[in-house]
C-alpha cells in the first residue's frame, strides 16, 4: 500500500472518502487541513506531495481530514462548499446528519456505503452500544 493511501485511510477509514460529500474515488481525494494553513504547509515544505510523507513521519496529528478536490477548493475559494451551506438540501433537510467522529454528511456516506460505519469513532460506537447491557434484566443488548 502506498503512503498516500495510507495516509487517506488513517484519516477517513477502510474505505477512503470525502467527509464532505462521500465521493469515494481515490483519484479525487486529498487531505485538507481543517483550520486552513494549507498554503503556509505547501511553502514550507516544497509543495503539497511532501505532506504524506509529513503526517506520517508526524505520527497523523490532529487537525486535518480527507476530501474530494472539489470539495476542498470550494472551502479554500469561497470558504465554505454547497454540502455545507445552509440553503442546501443536505444540510437543512432530511438526512443532514454529521458523524460525530469525522463530520461526514451521513446521508451521502449511506447512499455509497450502506449501514457501514464511515469512520473508527464510528465504529467503535457502534461496538460499544451493542455490548451495553440493560439494566433491567442484566442482558446484553
Amino acid at each position: 500500500m502506498k503512503i498516500r493511501e495510507k495516509v487517506l485511510r488513517h484519516y477517513s477509514g477502510d474505505v477512503p472518502f470525502c467527509q464532505c460529500c462521500g465521493e469515494n474515488h481515490m483519484e479525487f481525494l486529498g487531505i485538507d487541513h481543517i483550520n486552513g494553513g494549507g498554503s503556509d504547509f505547501r511553502k514550507r515544505n516544497s509543495g503539497g506531495a511532501q505532506i504524506y510523507g509529513w503526517l506520517k513521519k508526524n505520527n497523523y496529528p490532529p487537525g486535518f481530514r480527507v476530501l474530494c478536490h472539489n470539495c476542498n477548493m470550494s472551502i479554500g475559494f469561497y470558504g465554505n462548499c454547497p454540502h455545507q451551506r445552509q440553503d442546501d438540501v443536505i444540510v437543512s433537510g432530511p438526512g443532514s446528519e454529521l458523524c460525530s467522529g469525522c463530520g461526514a454528511h451521513l446521508a451521502n456516506w449511506r447512499e455509497t456505503f450502506g449501514d457501514e460505519p464511515c469512520c473508527e469513532d464510528e465504529k467503535r460506537k457502534r461496538d460499544w452500544d451493542k455490548t451495553v447491557v440493560r439494566e433491567d434484566d442484566g442482558e446484553q443488548c
